[in-house]
């Protein structure tokens, strides 16, 4: 599929699920939108409405990667967190999914394990309508967790994903010739993922 298809099924899939890039709530500062995590309840892992979501936001990114690939995406119920990526399976752990704050932190997760490079997964995130500043806020937090040595975060995600300030800078730099204002989703990931 070359890229002006993919770009044409992302249009019409936008339309479908109503993602917009003027939506109020993309802003994830804004004060009317914020609920401090320790408050939330983390809905069951298992349920389906939380694979769906996930499915919708991996087949977003999928249409327009840069390569074809044929994942499916899962959500495991788990302690340690980490995304795994085995036989086109692509599982996210509930507790990395409890440190996002909006779909675009998603996506971010969800396009690195798609594609490894930084330049890359950051363009797919930005031409699938996501928020690519969403990628360096959640690096900036991912860094600050590392390296308070956390063993389930070193033991998870961080033993094959880690995060440093030289790349962080880099990505700012790719991040800055990327549009601006996309969607980030932070109300609708709050309710598919939390009571």
């Amino acid at each position: 599929m070359n890229y002006i298809s993919r770009i044409l099924i992302l249009v019409a899939f936008t339309s479908i699920y109503g993602c917009k890039a003027d939506d109020s709530n993309f802003n994830s500062m804004n004060k009317s939108y914020y609920r401090p995590a320790k408050k939330l309840q983390f809905r069951n892992s298992s349920g389906k409405k939380i694979e769906e979501y996930i499915n919708r936001v991996g087949k977003r990114l999928l249409i327009v990667a840069p390569a074809e690939h044929n994942f499916i995406f899962a959500v495991k119920k788990d302690k340690i967190p980490n995304v795994i990526v085995a036989n086109d399976i692509i599982t996210v752990t509930t507790s990395l999914l409890k440190e996002l704050k909006n779909e675009a932190e998603l996506a971010t997760i969800l396009a690195y394990s798609i594609i490894k490079n930084d330049n890359q997964a950051l363009q797919t995130i930005a031409f699938a309508g996501y928020d690519p500043t969403a990628a360096i806020e959640l690096q900036e937090r991912l860094l600050v967790l590392q390296d308070s040595h956390n063993k389930a975060w070193q033991n998870g995600y961080f033993r094959l994903n880690p995060q440093s300030a030289t790349r962080i800078q880099l990505n700012r730099n790719i991040v800055a010739k990327l549009p601006k204002g996309l969607h980030r989703g932070t109300t609708l990931h709050q309710k598919t993922m939390y009571y």
